[in-house]
């Protein structure tokens, strides 16, 4: 799980949910919008119509998480960024969720023009 200062409430979700910048991977939507903070910030939505069972939408929501917090350092733009689970992700192993997110990173670094000043550590 991320440290509570890198999750975003669910005040700035809906901020982050209002605005139109946006683009896929294989198994998320990612909004997004650029925050002028030294760090970036996640959430994690899997919704119920992917699958009933919160057991099943949890465990796709903690292996997100850990992906993101075990390659953190790799990131390198500072965005507040929302990761919308598509239905192609029930059923997929942690290694393919964590490359979806390392190509997620790449994406975000380019959509955004921008590095992050400092260091993610």
């Amino acid at each position: 799980m991320l440290k509570k200062i890198h999750r975003l409430t669910t005040k700035e979700v809906k901020r982050v949910l209002g605005r139109n910048r946006q683009f896929a991977t294989a198994f998320f939507l990612v909004k997004f919008l650029v925050n002028r903070q030294k760090f970036s910030r996640f959430s994690i939505l899997v919704s119920a119509k992917l699958d009933n069972r919160a057991t099943q939408r949890n465990l796709i929501r903690r292996r997100a998480y850990e992906a993101i917090r075990r390659n953190w350092d790799k990131l390198n733009s500072t965005t507040d960024a929302i990761l919308i689970a598509k239905r192609q992700i029930i059923g997929i192993s942690y290694a393919e969720i964590e490359k979806d997110i390392l190509n997620l990173f790449d994406k975000l670094e380019k959509e955004t023009g921008r590095k992050s000043e400092i260091s993610n550590s």
